[in-house]
């Protein structure tokens, strides 16, 4: 029975080239994917602009045919 640890060596055969070429190799893929997601992309329309909205907080200050009093005075008029 062989107890010892084996050590398996592939070589040079499993290196696939200098490390700048690994490098240029991942290189030219990402580009290449990145080329066909700018080809696959569609044009849109921007959502129509939004009406403004007029909001009011509680209390009824200045609303049209509302009687209620102002309950503070830091309530204020949001307009936006």
């Amino acid at each position: 029975m062989f107890d010892a640890q084996m050590e398996m060596s592939f070589g040079e055969a499993v290196r696939f080239g200098t490390r700048r070429q690994r490098r240029l190799t991942r290189a030219q893929w990402w580009f290449q994917r990145m080329r066909q997601v700018v080809e696959r992309t569609t044009d849109w329309q921007p959502a129509p602009a939004f009406r403004p909205e007029q909001i009011w907080l509680a209390g009824g200050e200045g609303r049209l045919g509302s009687a209620a009093p102002a309950k503070a005075a830091e309530e204020r008029q949001i307009c936006e």
